[in-house]
């Protein structure tokens, strides 16, 4: 029923626009199959549903450029499907793209290997019948506002910190 207010308030809208050339064609059984078509100038619709909730259609227009743009579609129990030219599309991966991809998730498994062999802290509960076995805790992010002034000790921390990457990659690598 909502589909059919809709189809109707479309419809409505559709004829309130003044053009040149104006073409509204719709039918609709008892059942609840309908046909639509719709074309003004430069914008065209067609749409036929089914009783089952089925719709197949397309529409066109053009574009501000002059640009025929042109989707076709189909919707039911497989959802909204369309069709098109101008639907983006998932983009290949270059080889080099999958080659650095392909690094960076072995790298990622190690890391995460690596960080499975944390060993366990031994720790006693006060109270507790046996003491108590816990990893350690993870270190919360920290977040920086503004800059960090350069002073020795964080141009020392930073030259730490890039050389214990370094070192890291080292050993992964061999």
């Amino acid at each position: 029923m909502k589909s059919l207010v809709a189809l109707f308030l479309f419809v409505a809208v559709a004829a309130a626009i003044p053009v040149n050339e104006q073409i509204v064609s719709v039918s609709q059984d008892t059942l609840g199959n309908y046909k639509l078509k719709y074309v003004i100038e430069g914008i065209s619709r067609v749409e036929h549903g089914d009783a089952n909730g089925n719709i197949n259609g397309g529409y066109s227009y053009i574009d501000p450029h002059g640009v025929l743009r042109k989707i076709e579609f189909t919707a039911g129990i497989n959802g909204f499907q369309a069709i098109g030219t101008d639907i983006p599309t998932q983009v290949a991966d270059t080889p080099e793209v999958a080659v650095a991809k392909s690094h960076h998730l072995e790298l990622l498994r190690a890391a995460e290997l690596k960080s499975a062999e944390i060993p366990l802290v031994k720790t006693e509960v006060i109270g507790a019948p046996a003491p108590a076995i816990v990893a350690p805790a993870p270190i919360a992010p920290v977040v920086q506002l503004g800059s960090i002034p350069e002073t020795p000790e964080v141009l020392a921390a930073r030259a730490e910190h890039f050389s214990a990457h370094e070192a890291a990659r080292k050993l992964l690598i061999h």
